[in-house]
């Protein structure tokens, strides 16, 4: 029987040379353990590169394909993922995963069989995980409002929209970063969520056990919420989904006698339902 084969990745940007090290060398014991054919694959997103870096990784990862970018573009995260969904196209894989090197996980073994059991089962397509309370403003302040308005009936499926990391089959996966339409910056995060549901793939969010040892920068979380609500809404699907904004026009109760008085200036007529609707 032919093993089953991953491109298992990851985006490098500030992570320490034993990190990425670190990490590849636990989780490619678990996928060995598994009976897994795997293609380590790592994306090199600063412009500039450390050639005695480069060259020390590959030394230490054995077959590691590291695809550096040579494109001048911040952020660029998801444009690694098309790059190294492009490698597993390439590669012919029956999966892909791009995650987090800097992860603190728990218990990879786990972790992995976890994250890889509903794509083997036939279960899903694409695995969102779900990372719980790990996560950031951007999942809570932008992702659950997003799915929330625009797709409820996945609100209860998909719990952390943006958790970094993104499990699939290959070809569903290229299907969308190989599009035009995808962003390369924090909108492809959105795009791979957007599209999924589109094309009817099979979608899982699955918990894991993982402590989020990242902090970023109040301004730098902005710039990803604007990024990721222009994805939104410039998706060719949105207009469909429209409809699902009439659940929120409802009546306004007032909450005391000024509240009332307000509601009913005609000056504030503008934040008032539509009667007729």
């Amino acid at each position: 029987m032919e093993k089953r084969s991953i491109v298992w990745g990851a985006c490098w940007f500030n992570e320490s040379i034993d990190t990425l090290i670190g990490f590849f060398e636990k989780t490619m014991k678990s996928l060995n353990l598994m009976g897994y054919k795997v293609y380590p694959t790592i994306f090199a997103a600063k412009l500039e590169h450390n050639t005695n870096e480069i060259q020390y990784i590959k030394e230490k990862i054995e077959d590691v394909q590291i695809i550096e970018n040579n494109v001048n573009i911040f952020p660029n995260k998801n444009y690694g993922v098309a790059a190294i969904s492009e490698y597993a196209h390439i590669v012919k894989s029956d999966y892909i995963a791009i995650v987090d090197p800097d992860w603190n996980v728990i218990e990879y073994y786990s972790f992995i069989s976890g994250i890889l059991y509903p794509l083997e089962k036939g279960e899903a397509e694409i695995v969102i995980p779900n990372i719980g309370h790990e996560a950031g403003r951007s999942n809570y302040l932008v992702g659950k409002i997003a799915i929330s308005l625009f797709y409820p009936e996945y609100a209860s499926i998909i719990k952390t929209a943006f958790p970094g990391s993104l499990i699939g089959c290959t070809e569903q996966i290229h299907n969308i970063t190989s599009s035009k339409e995808y962003h390369f910056d924090w909108g492809g995060e959105w795009d791979i969520i957007a599209e999924s549901i589109k094309n009817n793939y099979k979608i899982v969010s699955l918990p894991i056990d993982v402590k989020n040892v990242r902090h970023r920068s109040n301004s730098s979380k902005i710039l990803d919420a604007y990024q990721i609500w222009r994805a939104i809404l410039s998706n060719d699907d949105i207009p469909n989904r429209y409809s699902n904004l009439l659940m929120y026009n409802r009546p306004i109760t007032p909450l005391d006698e000024l509240s009332e008085i307000l509601l009913k200036n005609e000056r504030f007529a503008c934040c008032r339902p539509n009667k007729n609707n």
